[in-house]
């Protein structure tokens, strides 16, 4: 009896399948998928003209019928559905194959899912059929290069150095040399954490920025350790009436980033941004030195700080996009940082053997703030191009020039200094390079 029974269930079963395919291969005769083998399918056809074969009109409304979809509206289980519901002629390509990403937002969930644009969903990755949904991609990337082309201010609290005859004008200071512009790079790398959320890595350095000047007189440069030759008349050997004064000035930078980023987009995706918190280490290292050559001998002076700041930041981000390629962002960044302070001075002299050093360290809190112009282009779904502005404001560190002392190293005892550490320093320029999705 129960084969019986099971055979009867397995012949129902066939008929109501075959009956079911029969009914979908009516309606899209032309796609291969069901054995149509007529003509290609025009989208709109089924939905602008009765076909040949179409079964008449019936004055009732018919009850469910096995492998035909009910009309929304005639049964109140199915309003619900969305999912279920066919896609219109604008969502149905040539051939029957409905459009990617059409039926993914059928549902109200499933539309915020396609908007969230993480690695995994469609948005994620650009198609020629995006735009049905999607008016403008989400801003994503997985690695960026860039060059910069930056300068760091020379306003570093400007001291005077020399002067041309006794309580002369003055002809050197400590930020007398232009500062000469560098190029350096910056690397960012992006691990997707879950939809509109990452990991980002930041580095950006390899500059060192470096300023000199000379001055030369016929035994007439006086130095700021005399009091510019008053103190005592006629200034120290080695650096009063002197023929030649120079200074040297070198500055190196280096950041490394590590933040956590949540990206969001409107509605219309026109608007996009993102905020960010993370941690941040800048390691900032300058020399400077002072030199004078007189008839009477010589002087070096050489001042090396170290800057290591470390702390926590937070910022954000906000896109504007122009066109499908074409976007404008802004972006800032600030925080506050402990900075470990160390510096190391020495004179060395003529009259002064062995040389006169003095070395220090502190502590210190430091401020900083990063802003960022960018326009981006985007060359295909893989390859954007951008270009950018961008500034960067560090107060509360210790600069080299600032240690030099205008205490004199030629009397006993030696006059004792301190570290200088609340300089500030400002770096600005451009940059330029791509960011790689894949």
């Amino acid at each position: 009896m129960t084969r019986v029974l099971t055979k009867i269930a397995v012949i129902l079963s066939a008929i109501v399948i075959a009956f079911g395919a029969s009914m979908v291969a009516a309606q899209y005769p032309g796609a291969s998928v069901y054995g149509g083998g007529g003509a290609p399918y025009q989208p709109g056809g089924y939905y602008n003209q009765q076909p040949a074969y179409a079964p008449p009109a019936y004055g009732g409304q018919l009850g469910p019928q096995p492998g035909v979809m009910a009309p929304i509206g005639t049964y109140p289980q199915a309003q619900g559905l969305r999912s279920n519901i066919m896609p219109s002629a604008a969502g149905v390509m040539p051939g029957g194959v409905q459009q990617a990403g059409v039926s993914a937002i059928a549902t109200e969930r499933e539309a915020d899912r396609f908007r969230a644009f993480g690695r995994n969903n469609a948005s994620r990755v650009a198609s020629r059929f995006e735009q049905a949904v999607v008016r403008r991609s989400p801003r994503w990337f997985d690695i960026a290069i860039d060059a910069m082309y930056m300068e760091r201010d020379a306003g570093t609290g400007q001291a005077g150095l020399s002067s041309e005859g006794i309580a002369g004008p003055i002809v050197l200071t400590t930020d007398s040399g232009a500062f000469s512009r560098e190029t350096g790079m910056r690397f960012e790398a992006a691990v997707p954490l879950s939809n509109s959320r990452v990991v980002e890595f930041t580095y950006y350095g390899l500059m060192n920025f470096s300023a000199d000047k000379t001055v030369t007189s016929n035994g007439n440069l006086f130095s700021v350790l005399s009091n510019f030759g008053t103190a005592p008349f006629g200034g120290f050997g080695e650096t009063g009436q002197a023929d030649e004064h120079s200074m040297t000035y070198g500055s190196g930078l280096d950041n490394v980033e590590l933040s956590f980023r949540h990206r969001w987009m409107d509605p219309y995706s026109r608007w996009q941004g993102s905020w960010i918190a993370g941690v941040r280490h800048v390691y900032l290292t300058e020399t400077f030195g002072f030199s004078s050559q007189s008839a009477n001998g010589v002087l070096d002076y050489d001042s090396r700080t170290i800057n290591a700041i470390t702390g926590g930041q937070i910022g954000g981000d906000l896109w504007f996009q122009a066109t499908t390629d074409l976007s404008f962002g802004a972006a800032v960044k600030v925080g506050a940082y402990g900075n470990q302070v160390k510096s190391r001075s020495t004179y060395f002299a003529t009259s002064i053997n062995p040389p006169v050093g003095t070395d220090d360290e502190t502590n210190r809190a430091t401020f900083l703030v990063e802003g960022r112009l960018m326009a981006n282009w985007k060359l295909n779904q893989n390859l954007t191009l951008r270009v950018g502005y961008e500034v960067l404001y560090i107060d509360g560190v210790a600069l080299a020039s600032d240690q030099f002392s205008s205490n004199p190293p030629f009397v006993q005892p030696v006059p004792a200094t301190s570290l200088v550490d609340n300089g500030d320093v400002l770096y600005s320029g451009f940059s330029a390079g791509f960011e790689w999705m894949w």
